[in-house]
Order: structure tokens, then C-alpha cells, then sequence
């Protein structure tokens, strides 16, 4: 039968909607992964056919495993990840088995920060930046001529280990929740703080033309020294000279990374008429991305990454364009979940498109130290992107997490932010 492997999923995302997607397309779903809790939660996964665990680094062992698929007389056609760090793996594996792979050194590049930047040193997309694989190599005089400034892990993603430094004082409480983890395969990256407006770019990239597929404006929030996004506001409509500034800068990024085949996203920040990379990452956003980008202009990306992976025909023709904004919340306290209200009120308000809940009674929350701990999102359409918005964060006024104190002689509490309670609206 014919069959697609995916390496990893979250339970909410674009991992979890190429699951779907698959299954819709008539597609017999495979699933290894390395989460305990997808094994003890399997009746949830309706859509995987079969999971099995397995250490998703060890590529001989995932090798191994899909040459038995195939001798059980399983059609593979394609493997694929969404999530990190598993996308460069199933990339090199379906390359192995002769499959249509996307770009796998390329992918393998992206996901390293300081090489990225390395491979960026000629270009005019690199803020300044320093990196180090030993702490005590840190220049304090420097870095106090450089302040404001962000630091980072190479392997970092989704925020997590991701500081905005303003004083001395910060960077050195920084660096010491870093030093242990800083070596020369995870270096210390330390970068100049950007000033300008922050975009997401979605692109999908084919036999080397790139696909300009969505533009949104981000909404920043810096919480306890961390990036953390709030909001998202779909662009459609911008001036000839920032398209074609954008477009030159991403198709420029890809050029150097020879990246020729295959989804990318991109965060950019627009400094001084310059624009500046942020990130860049081999694969469709996660969290509610595809979501939002499919609400706002009909164009499902998970969709068409996988035709994309299956060598059939991708259709990257926007059937709408709606003003659609997606609003994030956080919370500002520690403590274990005892209820959420509101969800209804918010499902019921003006523009609402969609209301999720991530965590569930008895979960452990946390001020944001990473984009996972998110833990609500709202979409709302409007008439202008500022009607859109302001129905968006309207709604998620309604929603309230309350919260228990968390107690040291209290049971253990859930943490587990792979869970979720999602309502759609259509």
C-alpha cells in the first residue's frame, strides 16, 4: 500500500496536519517517534495507522526500519519531518531510498545558527554577531560597546535559549544559565539587537523558483528577556519596491545556501531600509501557521509540501484574501491549570475563525521562556488588518486560565505542552 514515514509530530501544528493531510490524500501514515507520551496517548492519533518508537537520531536504526517496511511490502513514497531537528533526517532518508528529497545538506546548514551565519558573512543580511565555544573567550569590554545585544545556542529553536541583553548585569546572568551547554557543537552566538518591524515569510521552493507564498507582520513581546510572539497579521497588500526588496533578499539567502528544493519560512527584521535575517528555517512554521495561512488565502502549505515530496503538482494559487489575525496568549505565573473559561464567549465573538486551547487540568504552566509556552491561540477575520486584530485580541479577553498555586507537597503536576482541546470555527 502505498505509504508516507514521518519523523516526529507535536499534537498541534503543521507536523500533525501533514498527518491528515496524508491520510486524506489516501495515504497508508507511519509514525516513529521518540516521545513517551505519543505512545501512552496512541488512541488520540486516529490518523497515524502506525507508531513506533525509536530513537530518531540514530540513522541506521530509522534506516533499518523502513527497509523492513518495504520488505513487508509497504509502497514508501515519501519520508518526511516538520518539526526540528528530524527534517534534515528524513530528508537524507528519502534521498537514500531514492525518493524525491528536498534540499539535505542544505537543511542541515539552516539548522545550525552559527553556520547560517557563516555562510551569510558576505552577504548584507547578518546583524554583527560574535561566536564563541568557550565562555571565558567572552570580551566584556566588547560586549558592552555592543549592548544591547542577544545571545543564543546554535542549536537553539522556537526561542528557547534566546536572551535580549540590555546591561552588563543581564548578560552574565545569561551567559551563566548558558556555559554548561556552550562547546564547539553548540557555540555561543552573540548578536547585535535589531531595532525595525519583524516579518514571517513562508516559501516553498521549487526546482530552484522561489514561492512567495504569505508575508505576515509579527507582534513582539519581550517577556523576562525572551522573544516571544504574540501576534501575527496577514500582509496582502505592500508596495512594488518592499516585494521586490524581499523577494531579492530571500532568493539571495537560498542562492547561498544552495537551497534548490523544498519548504523554508524565514524571520526578517527591515532595519534601516536593510533587511536583516533573523532565521531561517528549512520547513512550513508550526504552531497554527498553516492554519492561519490556509484561513487567509486558501493556500494549505502542508498540502503542498507533501505533493511537493510525492512529485506531483503543487497549485500555490491563493483562492482568497482575507485580513486574518492570529493572537498568542501567555501567562505571567507559574501554577497548576485548574480550569480555562471564556473558550465559548471568545468562539462566539465577531470574526472568530478559531479558538485552541493547548494545555488540559492538572498541567504545570510557566511565564514564556520559549515559543511553547503558548498556550491559547485565537484567529479572527476583519475588514481592515486592524478590524482583524482588534477581533482577535477581543476574544482571547474572554479566555482566563486559572490557576493553583503550585505546592511542594502537591502530586507531581503534568507537564507535557504536547497536549491540546481545540475548537475550529467554519
Amino acid at each position: 500500500m502505498k505509504t508516507i514515514v514521518f519523523l516526529g509530530v507535536n499534537k498541534f501544528g503543521s507536523s500533525r496536519e501533514a498527518i491528515k493531510v496524508a491520510k486524506q490524500l489516501g495515504y497508508y501514515t507511519i509514525l516513529l517517534t521518540n516521545h513517551p507520551k505519543h505512545i501512552e496517548q496512541r488512541h488520540e492519533y486516529t490518523d497515524v495507522d502506525q507508531m513506533i518508537k525509536c530513537d530518531l537520531s540514530d540513522y541506521d536504526r530509522l534506516y533499518q526500519l523502513i527497509k523492513e517496511f518495504q520488505q513487508e511490502e509497504y509502497d514508501v513514497k515519501a519520508i518526511l519531518s516538520f518539526i526540528d531537528p528530524w527534517c534534515g533526517q528524513a530528508s537524507k532518508l528519502a534521498e537514500a531510498f531514492n525518493l524525491h528529497a528536498f534540499s539535505t545538506n542544505s537543511i542541515f546548514k539552516m539548522l545550525d545558527k552559527s553556520k547560517s551565519r557563516k555562510i551569510l558573512d558576505t552577504t548584507p543580511f547578518n546583524p554583527y554577531y560574535i561566536t564563541l565555544t568557550d565562555p571565558e573567550d567572552i570580551d566584556l569590554y566588547h560586549i558592552d560597546r555592543m549592548l544591547p545585544v542577544v545571545v543564543k545556542l546554535s542549536q537553539s529553536n522556537g526561542s528557547k535559549d534566546v536572551y535580549l541583553c540590555h546591561t552588563l548585569d543581564e548578560f552574565n546572568s545569561n551567559i551563566d544559565l548558558l556555559k554548561d551547554r556552550i562547546n564547539e557543537k553548540n557555540p555561543l552566538i552573540i548578536e547585535e539587537y535589531l531595532e525595525g518591524q519583524q516579518y514571517l515569510v513562508e516559501t516553498l521552493v521549487i526546482n530552484n523558483e522561489v514561492y512567495i507564498i504569505a508575508i505576515m507582520e509579527q507582534t513582539i513581546e519581550y517577556i523576562n528577556g525572551h522573544f516571544i510572539v504574540t501576534g501575527y497579521n496577514m500582509i496582502h497588500h505592500y508596495t512594488r519596491m518592499f516585494y521586490r526588496s524581499l523577494r531579492d533578499a530571500i532568493t539571495w539567502i537560498l542562492d547561498e545556501f544552495n537551497f534548490t528544493h523544498g519548504p523554508c519560512h524565514f524571520e526578517l527584521r527591515r532595519t534601516r531600509g536593510t533587511w536583516k535575517l533573523i532565521e531561517v528555517n528549512p520547513r512550513v512554521s508550526g504552531s497554527g501557521m498553516n492554519h492561519f495561512v490556509q484561513e487567509a488565502t486558501g493556500i494549505n502549505i502542508v498540502k503542498e509540501t507533501l505533493k511537493l515530496a510525492l512529485n506531483k503538482e503543487v497549485d500555490l494559487t491563493p483562492t482568497k484574501q482575507k485580513y486574518v489575525y492570529a493572537k498568542y496568549r501567555v501567562v505571567n505565573e507559574t501554577g497548576i491549570l485548574e480550569k480555562v473559561t471564556g473558550k465559548n464567549r471568545a468562539m462566539r465573538s465577531p470574526g472568530v475563525l478559531k479558538v485552541f486551547v493547548r494545555p488540559r487540568k492538572g498541567h504545570l504552566l510557566n511565564p514564556p521562556t520559549s515559543m511553547g509556552h503558548r498556550y491559547a491561540i485565537v484567529m479572527a477575520e476583519g475588514r481592515s488588518p486592524r478590524d482583524a486584530r482588534y477581533n482577535a485580541e477581543y476574544a482571547m479577553d474572554h479566555i482566563t486560565f486559572h490557576l493553583l498555586p503550585l505546592q511542594d507537597e502537591q502530586d507531581e503536576p503534568i507537564n507535557d505542552s504536547d497536549t491540546a482541546n481545540e475548537t475550529n470555527l467554519t
